[in-house]
């Protein structure tokens, strides 16, 4: 999957905000970032995830109707989105 299509996908995810996905990307790097859809509880525990929050990654990127329902509604409007992690995405 491509590591924008994650970012997106994270960034769906209620109550996971730009801040998480910033620190998730920082702990596993962001060429590893798909590793994320097979972290434990315990795994985002240990990432000092909250119960809550880590509850909230594991349900969400579990479910994968919330991000494919957004890339069609992309595609539909004919639009392209970018991260900060990606080669196209302009210097600050």
């Amino acid at each position: 999957m491509q590591l924008k299509n994650i970012i997106l996908h994270l960034s769906l995810i209620k109550e996971i905000g730009s801040g998480v996905i910033q620190k998730l990307v920082r702990q596993v790097g962001f060429k590893n970032v798909a590793v994320l859809y097979h972290f434990t509880f315990e795994d985002f525990r240990r990432f000092n995830m909250s119960e809550n929050r880590s509850q909230l990654l594991i349900s969400g990127l579990n479910d994968k109707n919330l991000l494919d329902k957004e890339l069609l509604e992309i595609d539909k409007m004919q639009v392209d989105f970018i991260t900060p992690w990606c080669n196209e995405y302009p210097e600050l």
